[in-house]
This record gives C-alpha cells, sequence and structure tokens, in this order.
C-alpha cells in the first residue's frame, strides 16, 4: 500500500477517532493489505493492479475498523470519505478540466468509459445496450469489484465503490448519465448509459 495514502489515511482517521485509535487502525490496515496480496492468487489476474492499488487498500481500512469495533454505518462512511478524498481527486480534477475546456466532452469520454468498464467488469458479464454518437449504454450482470468484496465476506463495501460513478458523473454536467439499480444494492445487473445533453 502506498505511504502517501496511508498518511492521509492517518491524518483524516485522526480527526474523527484520536491518535491512538488511528495509530492501531493503520497498523492493521496495512498487515491486513499485506495478507490480503500474499493469499490472493494474482499471478494471471488480469485486474492483478486494481486489486493492489484500490480494491485491496479500501477492504484493508474497512476490516481493520470493522475488528476495531467501529460501527458498520460510520465506518462505510468513514471509508467513502477516504476513498472520495485518496483514490479520486486527481480523476475528477482531469473530467472537471475535460468538461471545462471542451464544449462538448462526450467524444473524448465515450472512449474512456469503454476503457473503464473493460477495467472494472469483466467482459463476459457485460453487454452493450447502445453505443453510437450520442449514447453509450452498457448493463453489467457480473461485477468484478462486487464478487471480489463478496469473496472476502465485505459485500456491503461495494456501493462505496458504486459512488465512485456518481461523483465522476457529478463532475461532468455536459453528459448526461443515468443508473437505476446495481449489483452491489441487489439489483439484477448495473444498468449504465451516458448521453450527449
Amino acid at each position: 500500500m502506498k505511504k502517501s495514502i496511508l498518511r492521509l489515511w492517518n491524518k483524516r482517521l485522526a480527526q474523527r477517532h484520536g491518535q491512538k485509535v488511528t495509530d492501531a487502525l493503520v497498523l492493521e490496515t496495512k498487515n491486513i493489505d499485506e495478507q490480503l496480496i500474499k493469499n490472493d492468487i494474482l499471478k494471471d489476474n488480469p485486474h492483478k493492479k486494481q486489486l493492489i492499488n484500490m480494491i485491496f487498500p479500501i477492504l484493508a481500512v474497512y476490516l481493520a475498523m470493522k475488528n476495531n469495533h467501529l460501527t458498520q454505518q460510520n465506518t462505510l462512511q468513514d471509508v467513502e470519505d477516504l476513498v472520495r478524498e485518496t483514490f479520486f481527486s486527481t480523476q475528477l480534477s482531469g473530467i472537471r478540466l475535460i468538461n471545462r475546456i471542451l464544449p462538448d466532452p462526450f467524444p473524448v469520454i465515450k472512449p474512456a468509459l469503454r476503457i473503464m468498464m473493460h477495467f472494472s467488469d469483466l467482459p463476459a458479464g457485460q453487454e452493450i445496450k447502445q453505443d453510437d454518437k450520442n449514447c453509450f449504454a452498457i448493463h453489467v450482470y457480473q461485477c468484478f469489484i462486487h464478487d471480489t468484496l463478496k469473496e472476502h465476506h465485505a459485500p456491503e463495501l461495494t456501493p462505496v465503490f458504486c459512488a465512485t460513478d456518481d461523483w465522476l458523473s457529478a463532475a461532468m454536467p455536459k453528459i448526461q448519465w443515468q443508473r437505476t439499480q446495481t449489483l452491489g444494492i441487489g439489483g439484477e445487473m448495473c444498468d449504465f448509459c451516458w448521453c450527449r445533453k
């Protein structure tokens, strides 16, 4: 796990839980993260980078908080705040810049969405519903992130990852974004749709 992320998490968590509790949380987070990487078969996993750089660190801090008897609701909110402040601050800055300088960002954003969907989900569990100059819509029936979290007994953490789509879309007001259900909150699929406004 990146030291810069741990430092930032240390600072943020200390503001909420005090330094003594936070020191224990950060140490346990690091240990859990190392154990997840050690125990998982990553050699031929196409999602190896995503697991090591994002999913396992977020799962580790969540499990550390649970192990320290912090309430689930507060823990999920803490983790969501940490994810928003660390993992997505750079992406959000880039998206806002594209949205500001381009009168029509859709032709630039659409290829990025296709790449994002390829890396975040399993291609065999996807169905593209629309792909034209005005819209990109896809149904996802099997989510790699959700499956990983279920495997590690933390499916309730999936909505934190789902929220990242909302944050990115909020930074793109020139593109219409719609999703009515997700696998993470019990839906039959995740139905993503991005269109030109």
